[in-house]
């Protein structure tokens, strides 16, 4: 299972205003630095011309799901049938769940 997401992606499939997302992890880079770090990778290429100047990122399926929950429940359901259909994973490791749910 994919376990990264590229943001034009799900800018696209989510119908997000990809500007919108970037912001949004921008923000999350700035209040969580160490969590971003391992999160989010921005994409630096050359072809990124054709992106209109935009900052293009990979992020982890849990935090695209997280941006397009924001934008409501269908917004979310669109992104997640989306991924599922594609391979990624959209749900959380039961070991690391099973971690954080320990006293």
């Amino acid at each position: 299972m994919k376990k990264t997401i590229n943001t034009l992606t799900v800018a696209e499939k989510a119908k997000i205003n990809h500007q919108d997302i970037e912001e949004q992890l921008l923000r999350y880079q700035r209040n969580c630095p160490e969590d971003a770090a391992r999160n989010i990778t921005e994409v630096t290429n050359p072809s990124q011309e054709k992106h209109d100047g935009l900052r293009v990122f990979v992020i982890q399926t849990w935090i695209a799901l997280m941006l397009a929950s924001s934008y409501g429940t269908e917004t979310y359901q669109t992104l997640k049938m989306y991924m599922e259909r594609q391979g990624y994973k959209t749900q959380p490791d039961p070991k690391s769940a099973a971690t954080e749910q320990k006293d």
